[in-house]
């Protein structure tokens, strides 16, 4: 009985400190999606914050430059009419 309650201790002591490291690496790494999400999107809802442009904006923003140039119209001669 006292030797599988030593085990069971043993083994609380062991999912304990698995259970902590495992909160440290998710709490760092959902942090970091939580930026990157920030960042491609350009909205933080957490802090109720825009960005003015997020990497989906510009990438939009590349594309639609690409497909001025592929035309023959390049991007400052759009501009500049």
């Amino acid at each position: 009985m006292e030797e599988e309650q030593t085990k069971r201790q043993k083994e609380d002591i062991l999912n304990a400190g698995l259970a902590g490291s495992s909160y440290e690496i998710i709490q760092k790494y959902g942090s970091a999606n939580k930026e990157h999400y920030v960042a491609y999107s350009g909205k933080d809802n957490e802090l109720g914050r825009t960005l003015s442009k997020g990497s989906k904006q510009i990438h939009d923003d590349r594309s639609r430059s690409i497909s001025f140039q592929t035309s023959g119209i390049s991007r400052l001669d759009f501009q500049l009419k």
